[in-house]
């Protein structure tokens, strides 16, 4: 350590001059390019972990962004299934309820007794026959009796099978100043209905009323929604 006054070169560490004892000037160590050197690694490290940390954060937002739209589509997915089960499962139950009616409609073969199909013959004849007919449009006047006679005994012009079915009409006072009664005659295969209204003691034969097809008639009953009807009549109906 040099002394700054005399000049005397003094051991390093010493407070005062040897010499001339004059206070020594310490002399702060110079820096190195080692110590600059250690900043910038220091420094590059630091940029290193911020780098890290910022590429950190945008990976967890994407995979977060990424998951949301997949939860997103997933529930979608199942609104979708969800949605298209209820709807089928509404054309199910509309399947089975319209096959429930059609099961519920008359058929041909179902009129194979002389009660259902007097009752089918009795509220097509009600509905669409004037006359004495016409009290029928209410249900409740078809008589619970009905007499089967010979078509030849009545005098009607269509025989058909031989048996005509003669209607009673229930005690209501209809208003009406018809004589006679009503009936029908069923054609040899069965397929057609002849209505007739009979008079009194008649000198000639009786024309029908009117000509139906039997298939005529259960079409007519099921576009009415009536089959409920035809089958309840027929069960207070009895045929001697």
């Amino acid at each position: 350590m040099k002394c700054s006054k005399c000049g005397h070169e003094n051991k390093p560490g010493s407070e005062f001059c040897s010499r001339c004892g004059a206070k020594l000037k310490l002399e702060r160590p110079k820096k190195t390019g080692a110590s600059k050197g250690n900043k910038i690694i220091i420094f590059l490290i630091v940029i290193i972990i911020i780098l890290v940390i910022a590429i950190g954060l945008v990976l967890g937002m994407k995979s977060s962004k990424s998951g949301s739209n997949k939860t997103v589509v997933k529930t979608t997915a199942v609104s979708k299934k969800k949605k298209g089960q209820s709807s089928k499962g509404s054309q199910q139950s509309a399947a089975s309820s319209a096959q429930q009616d059609t099961s519920a409609n008359l058929k041909v073969s179902d009129l194979n007794t002389p009660e259902l199909m007097s009752a089918a013959v009795a509220l097509y004849g009600g509905k669409n026959i004037n006359g004495l007919w016409s009290t029928f449009k209410d249900p409740s006047f078809v008589g619970s009796e009905i007499s089967i006679t010979t078509a030849q005994e009545q005098n009607v012009s269509e025989e058909g099978n031989g048996n005509f079915y003669n209607f009673s009409i229930d005690s209501h006072d209809t208003g009406m100043g018809y004589g006679g009664g009503i009936g029908y005659v069923l054609s040899n295969d069965g397929k057609m209905v002849y209505f007739y209204q009979i008079g009194v003691s008649p000198d000639s034969k009786i024309p029908p009323k009117l000509e139906v097809p039997v298939n005529d008639i259960v079409n007519w009953v099921n576009q009415n929604h009536m089959a409920d009807t035809v089958r309840s009549l027929a069960n207070r109906l009895y045929v001697k």
